[in-house]
């Protein structure tokens, strides 16, 4: 019989590992959705947009809509990426009744009908009551 050589025993040093930190949020609590408004669009078709329910002015944005200089004063609907305050994304045109895109898909009773909404004819705009 051959005898076996002992077990080799190595010590493993373990080192503490510190936790993952955070990326620091600009507010304290996560924003889903709120109301801004567009003050500019830049050459490269960026959107400036107002916060007011955050106090923050002239706040760079993505968008998932198109916007021009014709909409600036318009009211946008404005979401968060990952609830963060500094992550906007303009994600509609608030329209009131009145707008003429309003207007023109309501003359049509054939959309009415079919169960459609004035703001079905404009992606990304919104028809506020």
């Amino acid at each position: 019989m051959s005898k076996r050589s002992p077990a080799r025993r190595t010590a493993i040093t373990v080192k503490p590992v510190a936790p993952l930190r955070r990326r620091a949020r600009v507010a304290a609590e996560t924003v889903e959705t709120t109301l801004g408004r567009l003050v500019g669009v830049g050459a490269d078709g960026q959107p400036w947009i107002d916060l007011p329910t955050q106090g923050r002015t002239g706040v760079s944005a993505r968008t998932t809509v198109p916007l021009g200089a014709s909409l600036i004063g318009r009211e946008l609907l404005v979401s968060f990426l990952d609830g963060r305050a500094d992550q906007p994304v303009v994600t509609g045109v608030v329209r009131a009744p009145g707008d003429p895109a309003t207007v023109a898909s309501a003359a049509n009773p054939a959309r009415a009908e079919k169960g459609r909404r004035p703001s079905d004819d404009c992606p990304g705009v919104l028809t506020r009551p």
